[in-house]
């Protein structure tokens, strides 16, 4: 046969015996190498959530802000703290002048969250104890609402501060504003402009008509006429501030109920569970990958060989 007609399905027939021994050998080992023994099995959790009740600083959506805050330095802190990842990481923060970069490549390796298709938040927790992989994705929702909490009832307190301080500016200059039209009440007897201008004039017209006394008639028309237009501007603009002051006030009772709300921030469609079966490593996959690329190395080099064999005989 000569060796420049070689095919694969020849070399597959001649060399047949070597090629199933050495498949056997990488079943074998890939088996035995991505046991247990050698990898350590995960086990995933997996949870996925709506956020609710959420609003959004700036310009990003709930969802993303629901990402943002699980993905917060608070919440890895309190999980390291709360699950001792250093321990079950087996990292030696004493020792190991890096122990944070670790650590957090070892979380971030291990834990992740993203958004989905359907603008929902998914976490994946995986973990080499199916328990502690469940724990840890149902804390995260559980410091997810509260750390949330916190930031709406700040941003609440913040609004709520702005629109008392508007407030108690406002009626501070109502008050003085009520201390001057009362004033003007009092001493100079203006209760209604236009009302009252309107009945001065007839009364005032009334007695010149009837050639009767109209000089009291006189003094209040020029009362009327000298500090009629500022009682009216006072007043207008009173009315006109009461009726601001009323819309405050309704900010004010909502953004001070909202700073008290104790509310769910989080819809929780997929609860984690604890799984029954390791996620990783997959050995199925690792053996199966194996086995051809060693008999695909193989037929390669055993190609090679005969190819050079053939053209020195030659």
């Amino acid at each position: 046969m000569n060796n420049l007609d070689l095919t694969v399905f020849n070399i597959v027939l001649k060399w047949k015996k070597h090629l199933l021994v050495l498949g056997v050998l990488s079943v074998v080992l890939s088996a035995i190498f991505s046991s247990s023994w050698f990898i350590t099995p995960l086990y995933k959790s997996t949870a996925i959530l709506y956020p609710a009740n959420i609003v959004p600083f700036g310009s990003e959506t709930e969802t993303e802000q629901m990402i943002q805050v699980l993905q917060s330095d608070a919440i890895t802190d309190s999980l390291v703290k709360i699950f001792k990842l250093y321990e079950h990481y087996g990292i030696d923060s004493t020792k190991n002048a890096t122990h944070r970069t670790v650590l957090l490549g070892q979380f971030h390796d291990n834990i992740s969250v993203k958004k989905t298709e359907f603008e929902s938040v998914q976490i994946d927790v995986m973990d080499k104890s199916p328990k502690v992989a469940s724990e840890i994705a149902t804390v995260m929702i559980k410091l997810f609402d509260a750390k949330e909490q916190q930031l709406q009832r700040q941003k609440a307190t913040e609004r709520y501060l702005v629109v008392k301080e508007q407030m108690e500016r406002s009626q501070h200059e109502m008050d003085s504003m009520e201390t001057i039209v009362q004033d003007m009440r009092v001493k100079d007897g203006l209760l209604d402009y236009s009302i009252q201008t309107q009945y001065a004039m007839k009364s005032y017209l009334k007695s010149v008509a009837e050639k009767g006394n109209g000089r009291d008639l006189e003094e209040f028309l020029s009362t009327l006429k000298s500090k009629g237009g500022k009682f009216m501007i006072i007043t207008e603009t009173l009315w006109r501030m009461r009726i601001s002051f009323h819309y405050l006030k309704e900010k004010h009772d909502e953004y001070y109920k909202d700073t008290l709300k104790k509310l769910s921030y989080s819809n929780v469609v997929v609860r984690p569970y604890e799984a029954d079966k390791k996620s990783y490593p997959v050995r199925w996959l690792i053996v199966v990958t194996s086995l051809f690329s060693s008999l695909l190395l193989a037929v390669i080099a055993i190609s090679a060989i005969e190819n050079y064999r053939n053209s020195s005989e030659q």
